[in-house]
Order: structure tokens, then C-alpha cells, then sequence
């Protein structure tokens, strides 16, 4: 596990990096913790790098407790995304926050009410909800004709992406070229339980030869780390404590 290098002037691009920023939760929207914090302040953050910023897009779900009426919401997409012979309808949504580009995501999946809670705890209806999203947000920059040089997923609700990309990268011209990093904010929060709405969108557990122990083979966020071409942890020392026995999740 480690952390991603700079690149060096002769590697930069001609033009901006496109970086696709997930995550489940971010201020002012909605935010439960240090998720929402980071999912606010690192995009922003990037976006004003002295040399070369890149262009910084993030996407998050369209939550129902978030106040629609508080932020200047357009839509700007209709779609849908496969599951198990059905289309299930998803709508996207842009406005700025700062000058950063925000999309969120609605369809089904992801409940409407105003009592609706961020995570729900059932763990089967938040895998539905967040693979879901996952995929929608990768399809949104498809619409877009965007595509990210970088996608940063963050914890096991967005992990659902970076298998995806994992598994369909080498064959999707779209996605080709697009590098993944998997940001860890609570590593013990694995996705537990979320695993047959993974597979319900087409995203099979890992097979016996996978280096992933049994017990995580249908769990997001293994699957995720696996597939991820890079891991960044929330700080230096949280890498360092992750990687040991004791709050390793089993997975050090």
C-alpha cells in the first residue's frame, strides 16, 4: 500500500488531467464525518495546484436528505444501467460549488424521502444503492464524452467503480487509459452484505485463484483494492496502521 508520486514535468499531459473524484457523502450536500470532509476539501484542493491543475469533477449521490431547494441543481442526463435483464433509470444533475463541478446522481436505488438515512442498515439495500451509483457516475462521464485520465474512488461505496474498471478496462476504449486510485478513509468498513447487489449489476465475486481470502471474494471494498492500480490512505499514518495485524481488517 502506498502512496501515489508526482509525476514529473516530462510526464505531465498537454492538457489538464481529468479526474473523476466518488465518494458517498460531501459537504455541503450531505456529509456524516471525515468522508464528507475530504470529499469537499481535496477536489477543491487539487483544483488549485500552482502547476498544471487538473480538472477536478465530483460526483456523489443525490441523497434524499439533501435540500434540493438549497442548491442550484440543473439536470443534465437521462440514462440507465443494466441490471439482470432490466434498465434501471438513473438522472444526473450539475451544479458548482466554488467553481467545482458537482453531479449527482438519482434513480431508484438511491432513496428520494427526506427521512431516507445516509447509509442504511440493511447492508443488502446499500450495496444496491452504491453499485448502482458507481456505475452510474462511470456512465455520466461516458455522456459526458470526459474521459478521466484518473478515477478516485473513496471507501467500499464507490469501490463498485474500480472493479468495474478492473474488470472492463482493457477491453473499453473510453476507459482505456484511465489510471484508478482507491482513497481509504474506515478500512473495517468492508461492504459486508453488499455483495449480491455488486453481482446483481453484473459484478461477479473473485474466483478461487484471486489472492483475496475466501471470506472477502464478494465483499466492495477487497474487490476494489485489488483491482485499484493505486491505494492512498487518509493520512501517513493511518497507511501505516492499516498495514498490520491489528487493523489490517484481514487484509494486510
Amino acid at each position: 500500500m502506498g502512496f501515489l508520486q508526482p509525476l514529473h514535468s516530462n510526464q505531465m499531459p498537454d492538457t489538464p488531467l481529468n479526474v473523476l473524484f466518488l465518494a458517498a457523502e460531501a459537504r455541503p450536500f450531505i456529509s456524516a464525518g471525515g468522508l464528507g470532509e475530504v470529499a469537499a476539501s481535496l477536489p477543491q484542493a487539487l483544483r488549485r495546484l500552482p502547476d498544471s491543475p487538473p480538472d477536478v469533477r465530483l460526483v456523489i449521490p443525490l441523497h434524499g436528505r439533501i435540500a434540493r431547494d438549497a442548491f442550484d441543481l440543473h439536470p443534465i442526463a437521462q440514462f440507465s444501467i443494466p441490471r439482470q435483464g432490466e434498465d434501471i433509470p438513473a438522472q444526473a444533475y450539475l451544479t458548482h460549488i466554488e467553481g467545482l463541478p458537482v453531479y449527482l446522481i438519482a434513480g431508484p436505488p438511491i432513496p428520494a424521502s427526506p427521512d431516507a438515512p445516509l447509509y442504511e442498515m440493511d447492508a443488502a439495500l446499500d450495496g444496491e444503492k452504491f453499485t448502482f451509483f458507481s456505475l452510474a457516475a462511470l456512465e455520466l462521464a461516458r455522456l459526458l464524452g470526459w474521459p478521466p485520465h484518473i478515477l478516485h474512488a473513496n471507501d467500499w461505496h464507490t469501490a463498485p467503480a474500480v472493479y468495474a474498471l478492473g474488470l472492463h478496462r482493457a477491453t473499453d476504449p473510453f476507459y482505456h487509459n484511465t489510471a484508478t486510485l482507491l482513497g481509504l478513509h474506515n478500512l473495517p468498513y468492508l461492504g459486508v452484505g453488499a455483495g449480491p447487489g455488486m453481482n446483481a449489476y453484473g459484478l461477479p465475486p473473485a474466483d478461487e485463484a484471486s489472492p483475496l481470502p475466501w471470506w472477502a471474494r464478494n465483499m466492495p471494498l477487497p474487490l476494489g483494492l485489488l483491482s485499484a492500480d493505486h491505494i492512498v490512505a487518509v493520512s501517513p499514518g493511518y497507511a501505516q496502521e492499516i498495514m498490520t495485524p491489528e487493523f489490517g481488517s484481514g487484509l494486510h
